[in-house]
């Protein structure tokens, strides 16, 4: 499911990324749809193919901790992805664990 998702995303496909997140995490879809639509075509391009590796997979009963790296032609990246088990037994990452709210400094 993280991989799915990954390989969605990474490579502009958010509709179908879609459904690999939970609800609650629909809104970081929307905000990356948002972003990318100010980027010009031959610049998205230049960013594909995306290939995902999956490093390691930890499961704590009903959530998951997925670290992968993403490899384009302009970059290479390592990130981490959360998943949630839902009812049916389905896993769905979840965004607002994946990029939690950054709090503020306490002076």
């Amino acid at each position: 499911m993280a991989k799915n998702y990954l390989e969605a995303v990474g490579n502009y496909k958010f509709e179908e990324g879609r459904s690999f997140v939970t609800d609650s995490s629909q809104i970081v879809i929307d905000r990356m749809v948002s972003i990318v639509k100010v980027m010009s075509e031959e610049d998205k391009e230049k960013n594909l193919p995306v290939e995902i590796i999956i490093k390691q997979v930890t499961i704590d009963k009903d959530t998951a901790f997925v670290n992968f790296d993403t490899k384009s032609p302009l970059y290479t990246h390592n990130g981490n992805v959360y998943l949630i088990k839902q009812g049916g037994g389905k896993w769905l990452v979840d965004l607002r664990k994946t990029f939690p709210k950054k709090t503020k400094k306490q002076s």
